[in-house]
């Protein structure tokens, strides 16, 4: 069992009871939202957004330093009426720089990729619709999957676990994940803010995608510049290195890390200007406050 932790809700005030909060977008997601959507507007002025803060195309997201080309469009699917804290644009702002020299990317200590792919559907082998991971990283010796949260973390997880996901599961290498799945089904206080179910599945998805290969699963989580004011986002990282923990020794271990943290890799001494630029251009448009 679980030690018994101080938790707090989406909008950052401690519970009082054991109950979860409602599965709806809190106040202080709805602040961030209309800080992200300022940030877009003050970098694109003539941009239209619906009043829930939505875009006519994901494609209308991406910052200067990860345009697409007309003829390379289809890389990253278009979706219709996107919402500005969308998890695949802001990989797709992450990465897109890469699409054609993978070799160049370097994900903490992950290096050394051959391809990416983004939006990219990992069967777990259970009934129901396959996670998607926003960026799937392959090399020659590990498939990495990337799942990307922007403002998830500030409402309350609504992932469900499927009958199938109590079934025993062959393979050993992913006990933890499984053993993990069955405890929160019993207990699913244990994480109020991170969705641990959803990247359980996207685990098994990877792993049983990729039978036979090294897989790792990367968890890259946005906070806003004044995180520190809202104690919700301390809470959020001890859930996250809770599931570290519980999940390291299995054959599918996680990898947890801000974009803060990347970004600060990324504009290291060493960094040439284009990826100076590119952290700038992301800065621009995520790197925002959103006030009490």
């Amino acid at each position: 069992m679980m030690d018994r932790r101080v938790s707090f809700s989406p909008d950052g005030t401690e519970l009082a009871s054991g109950k979860r909060p409602p599965g709806r977008r809190s106040g202080l997601a709805q602040r961030a939202a209309r800080s992200l959507a300022a940030a877009l507007r003050k970098e694109r002025p003539a941009i239209v957004l619906d009043a829930e803060g939505r875009a006519p195309h994901l494609h209308d997201l991406l910052i200067p330093t990860a345009r697409l080309p007309d003829d390379q469009r289809d890389i990253l699917p278009d979706r219709p009426r996107t919402p500005v804290d969308d998890s695949l644009a802001l990989t797709a702002n992450c990465f897109l720089p890469w699409i054609r020299n993978p070799a160049g990317l370097e994900l903490g200590q992950l290096g050394g990729f051959q391809g990416l792919r983004f939006a990219a559907r990992c069967p777990t082998g259970i009934r129901g619709t396959p996670p998607q991971t926003d960026l799937l990283l392959i090399g020659p010796n590990r498939v990495t999957g990337l799942v990307t949260r922007v403002t998830e973390h500030l409402t309350a997880p609504k992932t469900k676990i499927a009958e199938g996901y109590d079934q025993p599961m062959p393979e050993p290498h992913l006990a933890a994940w499984h053993e993990l799945l069955l405890e929160l089904r019993q207990t699913p206080q244990i994480f109020r803010l991170l969705d641990a179910v959803a990247l359980a599945k996207h685990a098994i998805g990877l792993s049983r995608t990729f039978p036979g290969q090294a897989t790792v699963l990367v968890y890259l989580f946005w906070e806003p510049s004044d995180a520190r004011a809202h104690p919700v986002f301390a809470a959020h990282r001890a859930e996250v290195e809770l599931l570290r923990r519980r999940v390291e020794a299995s054959g599918v271990p996680m990898l947890p890390m801000s974009l803060r943290d990347l970004w600060d890799r990324w504009r290291s001494d060493q960094a040439g200007p284009a990826l100076r630029d590119h952290v700038t251009a992301l800065e621009a448009r995520y790197n925002v406050a959103i006030g009490e």
